[in-house]
């Protein structure tokens, strides 16, 4: 059996004298003499001994630690997230902005229905003025149909006048000259 001793600030593989001599319940020579006082300085000195090699153990230990650590923090750097968290900030702050201001919309304070209602009375309105519209426009194109029939006919009628003062002109013309030759 192999047992760790601290000599000069580190640890060293110590082997026994003896074959057996650090067995389990192996009381030493200071047991053997029988005096109690020996017996109890034997054991402190032992249990100074490892209670001396379990601290340089753990030191020893804590120094693998503390070196793991280190190198842990030089292979893997922190990240600095202070940018990205002010630009998500920032967005979050315009994106509230912009939802009070569609908050404010008078088209969220009222529901579907009234809109349906309101489109609804402005359809009605909107066919009620078109069919207005219409009536009117029919009226008027009646009044210049009759107009323009009325023009037509006076037209015709002035063109059968002009016919017939046309034929009597010629008719008169023909019984004068016949009365004229039939006088002479």
């Amino acid at each position: 059996m192999v047992r760790m001793k601290v000599r000069g600030g580190s640890l060293e593989e110590v082997e026994p004298e003896e074959p057996g001599q650090w067995d389990e319940g192996e009381a030493g020579s200071e047991a053997d003499s029988g005096d109690p006082a020996e017996a109890f300085d034997a054991l402190r000195r032992r249990i100074e001994e490892q209670g001396a090699q379990i601290g340089a153990e753990m030191a020893i230990i804590r120094q693998g630690v503390e070196r793991a650590f280190e190198e842990f923090d030089r292979t893997t750097a922190p990240e600095d997230y202070k940018p990205q968290l002010a630009q998500i900030v920032k967005q979050l702050g315009i994106l509230a902005h912009d939802l009070d201001g569609i908050k404010k919309l008078p088209v969220l304070r009222h529901g579907p229905d009234y809109y349906a209602k309101e489109m609804n009375l402005a359809g009605s309105s909107l066919m009620r003025e078109a069919a207005q519209k219409i009536e009117g426009y029919s009226a008027d194109l009646r009044q210049t149909t009759r107009t323009l029939s009325d023009l037509i006919d006076g037209a015709r009628a002035r063109d059968r006048q002009n016919l017939w003062l046309g034929i009597v002109a010629i008719a008169g013309f023909l019984a004068g000259a016949f009365l004229a030759l039939a006088l002479l």
